[in-house]
């Protein structure tokens, strides 16, 4: 009986991060990112933007990740409630949107929630959606997998300026 269990959780583990992952690499092939501005994503972008702070990524990586998390969230109800709750939440905490508040209050919403559902949803949202975004390797120096160019041993090793 506990078998099954874990393989019914193994399963949809698996299931959900191939789709996070399938969603990750097409917004990671997407050159330019149109996307229909509404409060929900304005919100999520911003509040992705203080999870994970870089202020030399353009916005519409924060905002790919947001529409990402909302289009996970739209086929799943649970994931639907958490992340709706949460808008929720952090918008009544100053009863105001979090996109409009100033930068001292939105580090107090981020310490309020910090030790929810929700804040430990934008996280392991982002850390797969944001940061798997080939978009945003550039920004931190990162030249991509080295497999299809024959590994690091021909090229990149010696790039490291910092051992001598």
């Amino acid at each position: 009986m506990d078998k099954q269990k874990t393989d019914i959780n193994r399963r949809k583990f698996l299931k959900g991060s191939a789709s996070v992952l399938a969603g990750a690499s097409i917004y990671s092939i997407t050159p330019n990112f149109a996307f229909a501005e509404t409060d929900e994503l304005a919100d999520l972008a911003d509040l992705f933007y203080q999870v994970f702070p870089h202020s030399s990524i353009p916005q519409k990586y924060y905002q790919a990740t947001a529409q990402g998390l909302l289009d996970k969230a739209a086929g799943d109800e649970k994931l639907n409630k958490v992340v709706q709750d949460g808008l929720k939440m952090v918008n009544t905490i100053f009863s105001s949107p979090f996109r409009n508040m100033n930068p001292n209050k939105k580090t107090m919403v981020m310490d309020r929630i910090r030790a929810t559902d929700f804040y430990t949803t934008l996280r392991g949202h982002a850390v797969v959606a944001f940061y798997n975004n080939k978009g945003t390797w550039p920004y931190f120096g990162y030249p991509g997998s080295s497999f299809e160019q024959g590994g690091y041993i021909d090229r990149g090793v010696g790039d490291i300026f910092w051992v001598e």
